[in-house]
């Protein structure tokens, strides 16, 4: 499978997952919250305040980029 065509239909981040469902095909659902400013940007992850999955370590600690499978990841779900 192609690394466009594996993002679409397995997107791994978060972050992704909520871009893909705010797409006008899909409904155009929107993700809570709102983006951190530049100048402000939150310690760990710096989506952490959007996520559903957020954890402590999330709040905490920016997660590595991790190879997966023709790409990587930026998110401490997948370690």
């Amino acid at each position: 499978m192609n690394q466009a065509k594996e993002l679409f239909e397995h997107p791994m981040h978060p972050y992704t997952q909520g871009l893909i469902a705010s797409l006008p095909h899909l409904g155009m659902k929107a993700m809570n919250g709102f983006s951190p400013s530049f100048t402000d940007q939150p310690s760990g992850c710096v989506f952490h305040p959007r996520c559903p999955y957020a954890t402590e370590q999330c709040r905490v600690e920016e997660p590595k980029t991790v190879p997966y499978k023709e790409g990587s990841v930026s998110c401490h779900r997948y370690y």
